[in-house]
């Protein structure tokens, strides 16, 4: 596989299920592939298309993890409120933005498409 530009793969929706899930560090993920194709849009803050030998896209993108899709963050308090409030599993946890995202070392979960 290799990175490639000049071509793209559309997903209709979100609702489209992905091919397969991989959990990878978005900075060593920049660091080997390059920037993300910056797309904000309601699916995804960005995305990386790679070709295969028969010419097959494949596209690895992020899945909701940003404010882009998810909105504005609430107020410290709602959050400060939910954890003495709601059990661990119920609590809305806060998202961050698209440059915290991509530059976080912490490994996340990414969508891939074929």
């Amino acid at each position: 596989c290799w990175r490639t530009m000049e071509r793209t793969l559309y997903v209709q929706s979100s609702w489209k299920m992905p091919t397969a899930k991989i959990i990878l560090s978005p900075t060593k993920l920049i660091h080997s592939f390059g920037e993300p194709i910056w797309y904000p849009n309601p699916e995804s803050s960005g995305y990386l298309l790679f070709e295969d030998n028969n010419l097959d896209l494949i596209m690895l993108t992020e899945p909701h993890s940003t404010t882009f899709s998810r909105g504005p963050n609430k107020d410290d308090e709602y959050y400060q409120e939910q954890r003495t409030r709601l059990k661990k599993h119920r609590r809305e946890p806060k998202y961050p933005s698209a440059d915290e995202f991509w530059s976080t070392d912490v490994p996340r979960t990414f969508y891939i498409y074929c």
